[in-house]
């Protein structure tokens, strides 16, 4: 559209958005499950390292773009370039909660044995998920600059207030897998 009809788009491919008033059940997810003190299936296969961004470095990008003409035609990755795995993000996550759960690494052999994919008991998918950002700095717009502690917890302050049902029949292989790795003793 805008090569043939000259029309101002820009294009915005943000990895996982998270924040105040996520509608996903994600961060939630891991909320519910420390405090109340219940075990978290983490899948643990050493293949996936990932990014988010959080909703407000995600705005201020985009605000940023409509004053900027270098964006006009153009396609941003949007993330914060810090990488992590899933045990990582977990641990992230106590932190910021300030209590702890027993984490359940899973590993690949196990979900085939229990032919369970991790989106069945697990809020993300199990893959790598990593943006090249360059385009933002060459373009000189902003950067993403919340680090996940301090979007986490402005999350968490914002769920306390929040009245969120538990949505744990979402994962619908959440308990079978939880069951099979406390009885293997899968804890990290």
């Amino acid at each position: 559209m805008n090569k043939k009809f000259n029309f101002p788009v820009v294009i915005f491919r943000p990895s996982y958005i998270y924040g105040e008033g996520n509608n996903l059940y994600r961060e939630s997810y891991f909320f519910q499950r420390i405090l109340n003190k219940q075990p978290l299936p983490v899948p643990n296969t050493g293949k996936s390292k990932t990014q988010f961004i959080h909703i407000n470095d995600v705005v201020g990008i985009i605000l940023d773009s409509i004053t900027n003409d270098k964006t006009i035609g153009e396609a941003y990755n949007l993330t914060h370039p810090r990488e992590f795995d899933w045990i990582e993000f977990v641990e992230i996550v106590q932190r910021v909660v300030s209590k702890r759960t027993k984490i359940l690494g899973i590993s690949q052999e196990d979900m085939e044995e229990l032919d369970v994919l991790p989106r069945k008991f697990f809020p993300f998918r199990d893959i790598t998920y990593l943006m090249n950002i360059n385009k933002l700095k060459e373009h000189n717009l902003l950067q993403p600059c919340i680090d996940i502690e301090e979007g986490l917890q402005l999350s968490f302050e914002w769920f306390l207030k929040q009245n969120i049902k538990e949505q744990f029949h979402l994962m619908k292989d959440l308990e079978r897998v939880s069951n099979y790795c406390l009885q293997k003793q899968f804890y990290l």
